[in-house]
C-alpha cells in the first residue's frame, strides 16, 4: 500500500467517529464501500496501533514537605539519633566506621 493511499485512510478511520455518523452513513457520505472501510481499519489499526499514556508528576511544595526532627541510624545494638545538621561529610565517615 502506498504512504500517501494509508495515510487518506487513516484520516478517515480517525475522522469517522468524530463525524457522529455510523460507519455506513459515514462511507456513504465519502463514497466508500462499508466493507472497504472495515478492511483497512482493520489492517491500519493493527500496523498504527497504540496506547494513549498519561502521566501525572506529583509536585511537592516547600509547604508539604515537613523537616525531619533528626536524623535515625537502626544499629544491631541500639538506635543512633543525629540532629539534621550534622554534616553529610560526617555522616559518611560515620557510617564507614560503623560498618568496618
Amino acid at each position: 500500500m502506498q504512504i500517501n493511499r494509508t495515510q487518506q485512510w487513516l484520516d478517515l478511520i480517525r475522522q469517522q467517529p468524530s463525524s457522529g455518523l455510523n460507519i455506513q452513513d459515514f462511507c456513504q457520505q465519502n463514497n466508500l464501500a462499508t466493507s472497504t472501510f472495515y478492511k483497512y481499519r482493520k489492517l491500519l489499526t493493527a500496523q498504527f496501533s497504540f496506547s494513549k499514556v498519561t502521566i501525572q508528576a506529583e509536585q511537592m511544595t516547600h509547604q508539604n514537605m515537613a523537616e525531619p526532627e533528626s536524623i535515625s541510624l537502626m544499629l544491631p545494638v541500639g538506635k543512633l539519633k543525629l540532629p539534621t545538621s550534622t554534616s553529610p561529610g560526617y555522616l559518611v565517615q560515620l557510617i564507614k566506621g560503623l560498618s568496618a
